[in-house]
């Protein structure tokens, strides 16, 4: 049951006995009958302190069965509403540096079974109360996915929550191509919440060639004069800083082939 719904065939093998098939079955909801039946249950359970809210949150029925032989059964049933799943988590922290170990909360309001999708190629099924861990080995955006389940109401009850956790940090490569084939055509470090950036390139003998200090700009594999450099191993420093004021440098080399 999810949202009021009530399985019919359950419901009927509880009215019907002996192997009677119907021939006429009436249903109603919230019928003056019905509301009668409220009135007594009001009348005789008085000492209830919270009958007000109980009655309010009833659901009640009437169901009536017949058969060829006219035999007639009557049936009043209350469908109570299930707890409404929501879910929910929260983490230590939704920023981190590469390698980030993530941790999350289960907060959700019902559900007994929650299923964790970390966007990094990674899943898992966990109860309430069990630990949330994950690492995020690169720099990027990943959109963490929690579904709230209930093995008793089912899927069509369930319900999912997203949050957004960002890593901070770069790629190093050692080689690119730049021959205008869209692949690897820039040398660059793929940065990812990085505030600022400036690289210069090398050559072997220590003369510049070239820098950038804009995000996400890389090199095209010419010099300042415009013209392709020649194949062969440059070399580069960078410096950047992140955008919670970590101060990164790398120095090193990289390939230019074509």
């Amino acid at each position: 049951m999810c949202g009021g719904s009530i399985h019919g065939r359950s419901l009927l093998n509880k009215l019907i006995k002996n192997d009677i098939l119907p021939t006429r079955i009436i249903l109603e909801k919230n019928s003056p009958r019905s509301k009668r039946h409220i009135k007594f249950l009001e009348e005789a359970i008085t000492n209830i302190p919270s009958l007000d809210k109980l009655i309010n949150q009833i659901d009640m029925n009437i169901v009536e069965v017949s058969d060829f032989n006219g035999c007639f059964v009557d049936s009043v049933f209350i469908v109570t509403q299930p707890d409404q799943i929501m879910a929910d988590f929260t983490t230590v922290s939704d920023f981190g540096r590469e390698s980030f170990m993530f941790e999350a909360q289960n907060t959700s309001v019902g559900g007994d079974l929650y299923y964790w999708d970390f966007d990094n190629d990674s899943n898992k099924f966990s109860t309430y109360l069990q630990e949330i861990k994950t690492t995020f080995l690169n720099q990027g955006e990943y959109n963490v996915m929690m579904v709230a389940h209930d093995t008793l109401l089912g899927h069509q009850c369930n319900d999912t929550v997203f949050r957004k956790v960002d890593v901070e940090g770069y790629d190093v490569f050692n080689v690119f191509t730049p021959n205008n084939d869209g692949v690897n055509d820039l040398f660059l470090f793929d940065e990812w919440m990085i505030n600022g950036i400036y690289v210069e390139i090398y050559t072997r003998w220590g003369e510049k060639i070239f820098h950038w200090n804009d995000i996400n700009i890389g090199w095209n594999g010419r010099g300042y004069n415009g013209r392709d450099m020649e194949e062969g191993v440059y070399f580069y420093r960078m410096e950047a800083t992140g955008i919670d004021g970590a101060h990164f440098e790398e120095n090193g080399s990289v390939t230019l082939l074509r």
